[in-house]
């Protein structure tokens, strides 16, 4: 669970940098129309949304740790299912934040 954490949490970081990149290219385009920025304004809630996804994914991974072995299982399978579904998620950000640039 360890790397669960670790994972989650340097990937929020990274996305807390990506969604920088994006805010400040939607600035960049004050004299654009709703059109042109709405796609940007998208991914950017799409990075937000990941950003939470993977810190509820670090505090579930804390929560492993730190609880009774009663339900460390069930906590253990959800923190696995929500990390895997952190991935596919990211996945699927990037493929489309790479479509905004071309």
């Amino acid at each position: 669970m360890a790397g669960v954490l670790g994972g989650a949490t340097a990937l929020a970081g990274l996305l807390v940098v990506f969604q920088g990149s994006l805010t400040t290219t939607y600035t960049s385009l004050a004299g654009a129309s709703r059109s042109v920025k709405a796609p940007y304004r998208r991914a950017i809630n799409g990075a937000l949304a990941m950003i939470v996804l993977t810190l509820l994914v670090a505090l579930l991974a804390l929560a492993t740790m730190l609880v009774t072995s009663e339900i460390q299982s069930l906590l253990f399978w959800v923190t696995i299912g929500a990390f895997i579904l952190m991935l596919v998620l990211l996945a699927a950000l990037a493929i489309i934040a790479t479509g905004l640039n071309t």
